[in-house]
């Protein structure tokens, strides 16, 4: 019995000669956009990371102060731990507001090389109250 090609169902398998898969070149566009990607990631994340390490270190370096307020105490202890973390971040990223309750603000970039002469920046800020 024959059946007419136009009245087939969508469930009907086609023919195996239709059913080719994706061809060379589609395959090796996915495999470019795949690898940029990678890429990217390899060059992005160990920032978020380094940012990360910052935020513990702002952290706990707080909870460790007693008593007063000082600046450039804080400062050489986040420059003591950040070296044990390999963080490398200058006394300049912080900004510091108030007497009272002080405000830290931790504001900084960083240009990652992407792919020839384009570059990412990430931008990071982020505000602590002691």
């Amino acid at each position: 019995m024959m059946t007419d090609p136009r009245t087939r169902s969508a469930f009907t398998p086609a023919s195996p000669a239709r059913q080719r898969g994706a061809g060379k070149l589609v395959l090796l566009l996915l495999l470019v956009v795949l690898i940029f990607f990678i890429n990217l990631a390899v060059r992005v994340v160990p920032v978020y990371v380094e940012f990360m390490y910052a935020r513990s270190i702002i952290n706990s370096t707080l909870e460790d102060t007693r008593g007063e307020f000082d600046r450039f105490e804080f400062q050489e202890a986040f420059q003591r731990r950040a070296r044990v973390n390999q963080v490398s971040l200058d006394n300049d990223v912080f900004s510091f507001q108030g007497t009272g309750p002080v405000n830290i603000t931790l504001d900084y970039e960083r240009r990652v090389p992407v792919l020839f002469n384009v570059d990412a920046i990430i931008y990071f800020n982020e505000q602590f109250t002691y």
